[in-house]
């Protein structure tokens, strides 16, 4: 039985890398932006700031909430 890679790295490591990942797009970034300023932001005005397809969008959205940094609305 094969043994996952995770399980190699401290939890701290596997923790940073969820976050690095996160903030590894630049529409990731200006999303992260548009809510530490505006404390949140509705899904039409992501789609309306971000130049990117809607389904894009929600697929960056997804990786930011694996990451638990959004908050539920």
């Amino acid at each position: 039985m094969a043994r996952s890679k995770a399980s190699l790295f401290e939890e701290d490591e596997q923790l940073s890398s969820c976050l690095f990942h996160a903030l590894g797009h630049p529409a990731r970034i200006r999303m992260t932006h548009r809510l530490l300023n505006k404390g949140s932001i509705s899904y039409s005005e992501l789609i309306l700031d971000i130049p990117l397809a809607e389904g894009t969008i929600t697929q960056h959205l997804n990786i930011m909430k694996k990451a638990d940094l959004l908050a539920p609305a």
